[in-house]
């Protein structure tokens, strides 16, 4: 009976050593590949309206000082209504890696894309499409 509980122990803490390790590795792995997205409620101060506007963004990247630039160069090219203001703060909503997807959709527009496509997604991509 003692052994095997210590036995039952040890699987269990093994499993969730396991676990805990397959979960990091599978984050830095979709990091690499751009495949984490990240979800922020974003607070922001209009100054001339003196009131808090909450958004909700979602990123590939996780929150760091350049992303915080970013997301006050998107909020001034989108909300051009919000100037002046100023980010109060971001809370992490939900982190979750789309990697499976990601090379699901890969795969998908491998093998239906047509040269057209490839085309008019490269013009699109250079600024030569209208």
């Amino acid at each position: 009976m003692k052994d095997t509980l210590l036995m039952l122990i040890l699987v269990m803490a093994f499993t969730g050593g396991l676990l805990s390790f397959w979960d990091r590795v599978s984050e830095r792995v979709s990091l690499t590949f751009g495949c984490m997205r990240y979800t922020y409620d974003v607070s922001i101060w209009r100054e001339y309206e003196s009131e808090l506007v909450v958004h909700r963004l979602v990123s590939h990247a996780p929150m760091s000082d350049a992303v915080h630039i970013d997301i006050l160069r998107y909020i001034h090219r989108q909300y051009s209504e919000y100037e002046p203001c100023v980010v109060m703060s971001w809370q992490l909503v939900n982190k979750r890696s789309v990697m499976l997807s990601t090379f699901g959709h890969w795969l998908y527009r491998a093998f239906t894309r047509t040269a057209d496509d490839a085309v008019r997604e490269w013009k699109e991509q250079t600024g030569l499409a209208v």
